[in-house]
């Protein structure tokens, strides 16, 4: 299972080591969806698990900005 935190604020992202509740998520296996919008971050999961990736592998894929609907910043946590 691949779950995702989003936010609906128009500027800014998730960061989940800001903030206990987002730790805490964190800590759960939930990922950050840095600053993709609602939107753009359902359809991005039904193209990956649509060619058939994995959830491990969606995880993954999720850390990475396919074609700029996220200004994600890669880190030794966030592959």
């Amino acid at each position: 299972m691949v779950i995702l935190n989003v936010t609906q604020c128009v500027n800014g992202g998730v960061h989940s080591d800001l903030y206990a509740a987002g730790n805490i998520l964190a800590g759960t296996g939930v990922i950050s969806g840095h600053d993709i919008t609602c939107e753009a971050a359902i359809t991005k999961m039904m193209f990956l698990f649509g060619k058939g990736m994995l959830p491990h592998q969606v995880r993954n894929a999720m850390g990475r900005s396919l074609c700029g609907e996220a200004s994600v910043h890669t880190s030794p946590t966030h592959p």
